[in-house]
């Protein structure tokens, strides 16, 4: 994992350089090394490795190390959740064509089976997958629908850490995959802003939302 977030950090480096504070590029990215290696061994132990929710648990150790370092070196809450939503629109960035078969894949029955999958094997264990616990639902149309996080593992882990206000800029990712996919999204409530779930909409067609800034999304003015 630590090879991994180290590649993604220094690839969207430019995403998230806070050049005002007058730190070389050089210090920065050994900084952010030192303090990952150590925060490695305090992250959550994947109990699924591989899927959308065992990306979600790595993403956010290195979102919990950017965290850490910001503050160390004065950023505001508010500028460190920019630069969380910057990095993730230049590490989801994708290609014409990948977009397009991304977007393809994402309303097809394999996927539905994917999430329904998920969301079995989410109820059976305790603490769900990685500790999600997930709830699909269907659409008024096959091109659209719907999936509710009832339980998070970067709630659970920010908490553990004391940084829980931070959960809701790594809810704000979610804009960004879907805009980078083309497809429409929408969210009235997220674990990570006090709410009861996340309630995740998707459509083919309608609006493609941007998730910066997030003062005017009603996720972020009202819990439930």
């Amino acid at each position: 994992m630590e090879q991994e977030l180290v590649a993604i950090f220094t690839k969207t480096i430019n995403a998230h350089f806070p050049a005002k504070v007058g730190i070389t590029k050089d210090e920065y990215l050994k900084r952010f090394k030192a303090m990952l290696a150590r925060e490695i061994t305090d992250a959550p132990k994947l109990d699924t490795a591989n899927g959308n929710l065992a990306a979600y648990i790595k993403l956010s150790v290195l979102v919990m190390t950017m965290v850490q370092l910001y503050k160390g070196i004065g950023l505001s809450e508010y500028e460190i959740g920019e630069f969380i939503y910057r990095t993730a629109d230049t590490h989801y960035r994708l290609s014409p064509i990948k977009k397009w078969i991304r977007r393809m894949l994402f309303f097809s029955r394999l996927n539905r089976k994917q999430i329904l999958k998920r969301q079995e094997m989410s109820e059976r264990l305790e603490n769900g997958i990685n500790g999600f616990k997930i709830k699909y639902v269907e659409g008024t149309n096959p091109n659209e629908f719907g999936v509710d996080y009832l339980q998070c593992g970067i709630c659970a882990y920010f908490a553990r850490k004391n940084l829980f206000e931070y959960v809701k800029y790594c809810c704000l990712v979610d804009y960004v995959i879907m805009k980078n996919m083309g497809i429409s999204f929408s969210r009235t409530t997220t674990l990570g802003n006090g709410g009861k779930k996340c309630d995740l909409r998707f459509a083919k067609e309608g609006r493609i939302k941007d998730g910066w800034p997030p003062i005017n999304l009603q996720e972020f003015n009202r819990n439930g």
